[in-house]
């Protein structure tokens, strides 16, 4: 889609996906208001993009690909919602607060297929940071990252 400029199935894509697995955390709703309490850790995991952890990572750095090659400020604005209730997630229950590492659990899902067969934690934690440096520029585009911090 990106090498056939097609910005329409890129846009259905990343907003079908982003969706999956939500329902597991908030109903089948629109509705991803942060305010709302996660009951338990194991929704989260089962919240990820697909179901796959490296998935919901990969869901920040393809949204930030997209504004990078298409600069589609409006649909940002309509999946930021989206976006930040995945990302607060994240940090929320998948990070290392002391360290910032992203913690893995034994429970979830890791399809990364691109390393030493059995050793995912390098890889991981390389998209961990990937995703989040893409989250804050999409944020920062957005005006939402305070100025100063």
């Amino acid at each position: 889609a990106y090498s056939f400029h097609d910005m329409e199935c890129i846009r259905w894509s990343l907003s079908v996906l982003g969706r999956c697995g939500m329902e597991k955390l908030y109903g089948n709703t629109n509705n991803y208001a942060l305010e709302e309490e996660v009951d338990a850790r194991v929704q989260v995991a089962e919240s990820h993009v697909n179901g796959i952890v490296d998935y919901s990572l990969w869901f920040f750095i393809c949204h930030w690909l997209y504004q990078r090659y298409f600069g589609d400020e409006s649909y940002l604005w309509q999946e930021w919602p989206l976006l930040e209730t995945r990302l607060v997630n994240l940090i929320q229950w998948c990070s290392d607060k002391n360290k910032g590492r992203f913690i893995e659990h034994e429970s979830e899902w890791i399809f990364i297929d691109w390393t030493v067969e059995g050793d995912k934690s390098i890889p991981l934690q390389i998209l961990w940071w990937w995703a989040l440096d893409c989250a804050h520029d999409l944020a920062k585009s957005m005006l939402l990252v305070a100025t100063g911090d």
